[in-house]
C-alpha cells in the first residue's frame, strides 16, 4: 500500500492559508514550517513540513523564502528545530509570528519564553477541534509550564511513540 502523504483535510489547510495570508502582507520574511514524520508508514514517509512546503510553493512562495525544520515530533522539537535552522541559515535572534489553532499557540509562547527566553507573536486561529482533543490541549498547557525543555517523562516518551512508527 502507497502512503498517503497528504496534510489532513481540516486543520493544517487553515493554519497554512493563514500563514500564506500574513506572508502576503510583505511584512515577513520567511516562513518556517514544522513537522516530522509522525504517522505510521502506510500513511506518511514525508515530513509534515515538506508537505506544508509544498503547499505554500503551489501557492506562488518561492522555495527560497521557506525554511524546513522537518525532524520535530512535537511543540518543543518545533520549537528546538527550528531555532536551529535559523542558526543554520545564519539568522540571528529571529523574531517570530507563529500561526496555529490557539491552544497550541500558548504552548508556543509559554515555551518559547520559559526554555529560550524568546516573546513571540501569535496569529490566533479558532477553529473545531474534537471535543477530546480541546480538552487535551489544557492539559498540554499546563504541562509545558512544568516541563518548559520537554525533557520529562511524558516528552520523551510522546517524541519516542512518535519516532517508532
Amino acid at each position: 500500500m502507497e502512503p498517503v502523504n497528504k496534510l489532513d483535510e481540516a486543520a493544517t489547510p487553515k493554519r497554512l492559508l493563514a500563514g500564506l495570508n500574513c506572508w502576503k502582507t510583505g511584512q515577513y520574511d520567511l516562513i518556517v514550517t514544522t513537522g516530522g514524520v509522525y504517522m505510521p508508514p502506510n500513511i506518511q514517509t514525508i515530513p509534515a513540513a515538506r508537505l506544508m512546503a509544498d503547499w505554500l510553493t503551489a501557492r506562488s512562495v518561492p522555495l527560497e523564502k521557506i525554511l524546513l525544520a522537518d525532524d520535530s515530533l512535537d511543540t518543543f522539537t518545533d520549537i528546538s528545530s527550528t531555532l536551529r535552522v535559523c542558526a543554520d541559515n545564519g539568522i540571528i535572534a529571529p523574531k517570530f509570528t507563529v500561526v496555529t489553532q490557539w491552544q497550541h499557540a500558548i504552548r508556543f509562547k509559554i515555551t518559547f519564553w520559559l526554555a529560550h527566553g524568546i516573546q513571540i507573536k501569535t496569529k490566533l486561529l479558532r477553529y473545531q477541534l474534537p471535543w477530546v482533543y480541546w480538552l487535551k490541549e489544557f492539559g498540554f498547557i499546563a504541562y509545558h509550564l512544568i516541563d518548559r525543555h520537554g525533557n520529562l517523562f511524558l516528552a520523551r516518551y510522546n517524541r519516542k511513540k512518535r519516532s517508532q512508527i
